[in-house]
């Protein structure tokens, strides 16, 4: 498939210690339909599984998760989400089928730097906001040998043997799909591929992270600890309330920067600096921050 052939000049994927071949999946969807489709390829239903809940999309996960089989809780931080639970403090299920985390919480801006090291144990990762990807299209970087064994209630377009085979049996909508090929070929004309845009995505963060350390605390960030602090997703909030909170909103928006609303389960404010946010915005946001700062400070 040719989007397959673009696919690979931006990623690298390391079959592991075991040499084991890797298979991408393209489908419709996203996140949410592989809340399900995970446990169902990954675990039988008489199977346990390991599940790391670190904030809002690891808990709908875990939720969805549990219709179809025994999950086991590693650590739940909520309702403070506002870091990653440090490994020795986990409670993991030996035996489980396998571990699942989400690797960037885009409510509350925590994002696991490195995956977790767990010898002998599957890692499964949400990688929605991390992973180049578009709405309405997912893509699934499966080990060969974890397809063809899910449970008997699986449903055939969620089933990753027959999509492995034939990922166009059930009519996808191939538009998702092409603009994903496009966007792999954008990713892909930058100079040093994907390293280009990582490096991009932490000068950019930087700046806002930077402001928000030097404000003597009227800013707070959600993340407490600033090693797990999320590269694209920047959520603070200012000490002063949600009327403060508000009010920065209304006038960055006022000063043609949108969208920093927070999510509602979390409120405050959310910056979302994806690639395709330019620098000189981010600048720009940075600038506003510290006139707010100077305007509202007792």
């Amino acid at each position: 498939m040719q989007i397959e052939t673009e696919k690979r000049p931006i990623y690298t994927f390391s079959p592991g210690p075991c040499s084991l071949p890797l298979k991408i999946l393209l489908t419709e969807g996203g996140a949410h339909m592989y809340n399900s489709s995970i446990p169902l390829n990954l675990m039988s239903k008489d199977a346990h599984s390991n599940y790391l809940v670190t904030g809002f999309w690891g808990n709908r996960s875990y939720n969805e998760a549990k219709k179809y089989g025994k999950i086991n809780l590693v650590h739940d931080i909520l309702p403070q989400m506002n870091h990653i639970p440090d490994q020795k403090d986990w409670k993991l299920e030996k035996n489980a089928s396998y571990l699942h985390f989400t690797d960037n919480e885009t409510l509350t801006g925590i994002q696991f730097r490195q995956p977790p090291k767990l010898d002998g144990q599957i890692l499964v990762s949400d990688m929605t906001s991390s992973l180049g990807r578009v709405s309405g299209c997912a893509i699934a970087i499966i080990r060969n040998d974890l397809i063809g064994k899910c449970q008997d209630i699986t449903p055939s377009y969620m089933d990753f043997g027959k999509l492995s085979k034939n990922p166009f049996e059930f009519g996808q909508c191939v538009y998702p799909i092409y603009v994903v090929y496009e966007y792999m070929k954008y990713l892909n004309s930058a100079p040093n591929g994907i390293q280009y845009w990582e490096d991009l995505a932490q000068k950019k963060s930087d700046l806002i992270w930077q402001t928000i350390d030097s404000s003597n605390g009227f800013y707070i960030p959600y993340c407490i600890n600033t090693d797990q602090r999320s590269t694209v997703n920047i959520t603070f909030k200012c000490d002063g309330g949600d009327h403060l909170d508000n009010k920065f909103v209304q006038e960055a928006f006022e000063e043609g920067l949108i969208e920093l609303k927070g999510h509602p389960a979390t409120k405050g404010i959310r910056a979302s600096i994806y690639n395709g946010t330019q620098v000189e915005g981010v600048k720009k946001l940075r600038d506003f921050m510290q006139d707010f700062i100077e305007k509202n400070k007792n």
